[in-house]
């Protein structure tokens, strides 16, 4: 089975990073097939990670999805960054796709 790995990874940030491939070390274990949204390219080639950049070609190929943002927790009228919509597109691909 194909899992997504979902969250703001390709800014360099560390920490979210770290997650997203401890999660796909995870998932490998469980005999899973790890795909990360959005990783950068140098991390992903360094730890041999499955990279989508498309939302619809992500979706369209995973059956199951990880959240791994703490983004998707913060109520999106009252963030300065209004990324309810982005959530919306994610959840609407997802349902398209019949990815749980």
């Amino acid at each position: 089975m194909r899992v997504g790995i979902w969250g703001w990874f390709h800014t360099g940030n560390f920490g979210d990073e770290l997650i997203a491939l401890y999660l796909c070390r995870l998932a490998a274990e469980c005999g899973l097939c790890p795909v990360v949204f959005g990783m950068r390219s140098e991390l992903a080639e360094r730890y041999g990670v499955e990279v989508m950049n498309e939302v619809e070609e992500f979706f369209g190929s995973i059956e199951f999805c990880l959240f791994a943002e703490g983004g998707c927790l913060i109520d999106a009228k009252d963030s300065m960054n209004k990324k309810g919509e982005r959530y919306e597109e994610l959840a609407a691909a997802a349902e398209r796709y019949g990815v749980k």
